[in-house]
């Protein structure tokens, strides 16, 4: 694997000069930042206008968005000698960012693109989103941008497709190629933005011109006053918030409280909208009353530390059964409050051998209910993220997006507020009652290094939202966390969007393909994974060095073939003619690739495999006229179970039964007391749920 940061000098080059402002008298070095999957930054070293040095670090990249690119970056910026440089094929999102950090860089120096006369006229590009080509309509004069019209996102509903208005708009309004990302969804917008720049070039657009640098600078706001202050609006935030404004029934009864929430992302609902859109809903409430099937929470209760043992040595039974007490009566306030679940969408499902009540949600526009097939999970949950947030509007809530705590104000172990920065200020919130409901541990580099560096091959999947704020704070209190890594739910996955819930991902499993490592070697019987659960096989990459792997097959194997062409153009698969061709595509060694496929098709020849004693029914010889490799890496679809103590009134501890910090009351992920719950939106029933308690516990104590 190449690098991820990586310095090449290009001294003894032979260079072109740079269409600049001024030429530099004296050496100097410049940097630049930009979004792609994280922030990416290029530093520049420039000696008479001409670029010497250059480091370019992708290190918050991903594999298949950049990771491995630095060294092929930094070539291109010192070839080119601009910040126009072609990029990487199949890392348009991270090609996009590193072209403006270096624009950005290049301008600090006072060298910038000339922009050049636009052919007046509306025109049409496209770029590659989460999912989906993002496809959008570009009116300009010849020096300005009149409008940008949305044509196509068939990204994950409702947020994608507010991310492609937001930043159609911005890019508008700003004049620029560079605005600020629709947080959450990162992707679809750059690909907007990329999608932009490709329609201006048809207009003759020098589209390095159009990359005006963001600022950075906060000014300092007005300072707000509250009686609670939810920090998180996902599904436990968003219900507390609910819950505090209104009564323990989620009524509409008014109790007269100011609620404000703050959410990073630019949308509420947090990983509700990036799920699989089951709630369990196991009793009292109209959904258990279409099945007929009632759980109580007592039954509930003991399955689920049944099915945790583990979580013995932590969990608070008496906390868990008040929050599962507290859940039909949840799920019947929010359904009377328009949350989107109908009784049609419940099913009988089964806990720990028990029949359980579940809801498996629908979406409204084309009627497919998530489960309906045999690989799905990901309908219907963007549109409960998405009511849910209407709901605590229409309550009387107020809800801040792009707004993030930057940290607690804590006073002689009494929470006071919070400090809170947006997009353009800086400000403090003074909070009576202050809900943490920033959910689990998340998938940013901090979090991994601070809490489970064992986990650092791991992928973060569909799971942008967290970020251990509340973890981290602890930490810096000098306070403890619990960590529980058997709810790790590992998968393979093709990149941090492409995983388990498409079609193409079941062929992990059924695809009769040959598993190699980063050395083109074998390393286990690839027909296990017939018996294997997908945490299997996660768990078996995660035993590889560097955790990746590829699925090599060839076009004779109609069973993955039909997925190819998709696959590549996700920038997750590629196809050769030869080995040597499909070695040089992948990275992969290719003397031992070849060696490795020539002792394959032996062993399927002869019908016996002596290295993994792979049955010989299950096994493909990989021969054909085209060679195929898809690269598969370790995933996890869930947030990690990092969270924090607290006592049965759900007041936050520093450690386990220890000191309390009074007014600081914990909801969802973040309460660690509770018994972990497994299968069929149990988590988020439990989110739900938690932030009923969450909220009645701050009304309660504000209101007596």
């Amino acid at each position: 694997m190449k690098n991820t940061l990586r310095k090449l000098t290009a001294l003894g080059l032979s260079l072109l000069l740079l269409g600049s402002t001024a030429a530099l008298a004296e050496p100097t070095t410049v940097t630049g930042t930009a979004t792609g999957m994280g922030e990416v930054q290029v530093e520049l070293k420039l000696d008479d206008g001409k670029i010497v040095d250059a480091t370019v670090d992708v290190s918050n990249e991903t594999p298949g968005y950049g990771l491995d690119h630095a060294e092929d970056f930094v070539q291109q910026l010192l070839d080119t000698q601009s910040a126009e440089i072609d990029g990487v094929s199949g890392c348009t999102i991270t090609t996009n960012a590193v072209k403006t950090a270096a624009a950005q860089a290049l301008a600090q120096a006072g060298i910038t693109a000339e922009a050049k006369p636009m052919v007046p006229g509306v025109y049409v590009g496209s770029a590659m989103g989460a999912k989906s080509q993002i496809k959008v309509a570009v009116e300009v004069s010849e020096d300005a941008i009149l409008n940008v019209w949305p044509l196509e996102c068939n990204d994950t509903a409702v947020f994608s497709e507010n991310a492609v208005k937001t930043v159609s708009q911005e890019i508008v309004d700003r004049q620029s190629l560079e605005v600020d990302v629709y947080s959450g969804a990162t992707l679809t917008s750059n690909a907007t933005m990329l999608a932009a720049a490709k329609a201006m070039e048809q207009a003759g657009a020098d589209t390095v011109a159009w990359r005006k640098p963001l600022s950075t600078e906060r000014v300092q706001g007005e300072d707000v006053d509250v009686d609670v202050l939810v920090i998180g609006g996902g599904t436990s935030g968003l219900t507390a918030a609910i819950s505090a404004k209104t009564d323990s029934q989620l009524g509409l009864t008014d109790s007269g409280l100011k609620v404000l929430v703050v959410e990073r992302n630019s949308f509420a609902g947090g990983d509700m909208s990036y799920s699989g859109g089951y709630v369990a809903t196991p009793s009292g409430n109209p959904l258990s009353a279409a099945t007929g099937v009632e759980l109580s929470p007592e039954d509930v209760t003991r399955d689920m530390l049944a099915l945790n043992p583990a979580a013995s040595e932590f969990a608070s039974e008496v906390l868990s059964l008040k929050v599962w007490s507290a859940g039909p009566a949840t799920i019947t306030g929010l359904m009377n409050r328009g949350f989107h679940m109908t009784v049609e969408d419940a099913k009988v499902v089964s806990l720990n051998g028990h029949p359980m009540t579940a809801a498996f949600t629908q979406d409204p526009v084309t009627g497919y209910r998530c489960g309906d097939e045999w690989w799905d999970a990901m309908t219907g949950a963007p549109y409960e993220g998405s009511t849910l947030q209407h709901a605590a509007e229409d309550a009387g809530v107020e809800i801040r997006l792009n707004t993030e705590a930057t940290g607690l104000i804590i006073e002689d172990n009494v929470c006071l507020g919070a400090t809170v920065q947006d997009r353009t200020s800086t400000y403090t919130i003074h909070a009576r009652k202050v809900i943490l409901a920033t959910g689990y541990a998340g998938w940013d580099k901090e979090s991994v290094e601070m809490f489970y560096p064992e986990l650092s091959n791991v992928t973060g999947a569909n799971n942008p939202g967290n970020h251990s704020d509340a973890q981290k704070w602890m930490v810096a209190m000098g306070g403890e966390t619990v960590y529980y890594p058997e709810s790790n739910y590992i998968v393979p996955v093709y990149n941090p969007v492409l995983r388990d819930n498409y079609e193409f991902g079941w062929i992990f499993q059924k695809g009769h393909t040959v598993w190699v490592n980063s050395k083109a070697e074998r390393f286990f019987d690839e027909s296990s994974i017939l018996n294997m659960g997908l945490t299997d096989i996660g768990a078996q990459l995660c035993k590889l060095e560097d955790g990746q792997a590829w699925m090599i097959f060839d076009s004779n194997n109609t069973d993955c073939v039909r997925f190819a062409d998709e696959l590549i153009g996700y920038g997750v698969a590629w196809s050769a003619s030869s080995v040597e061709e499909l070695a040089e595509k992948t990275g992969l060694p290719a003397d031992a690739l070849r060696t490795t496929l020539e002792t394959y098709n032996a062993a399927c020849a002869s019908g016996k495999d002596e290295a993994f004693s792979t049955p010989a029914d299950f096994m493909m010889p990989v021969s054909g006229e085209t060679l195929y490799a898809a690269r598969i890496v370790p995933g996890s679809t869930a947030s990690v179970a990092v969270t924090l103590y607290c006592d049965d009134d759900m007041t936050i501890t520093k450690t386990q039964g220890g000191q309390r910090i009074e007014n600081l009351i914990g909801a969802g992920g973040v309460v660690g007391n509770m018994v972990p719950v497994a299968g069929f939106g149990a988590h988020v029933y439990e989110a739900l749920a938690s932030g009923t308690l969450a909220g009645e516990m701050a009304r309660t104590a504000l209101i007596q």
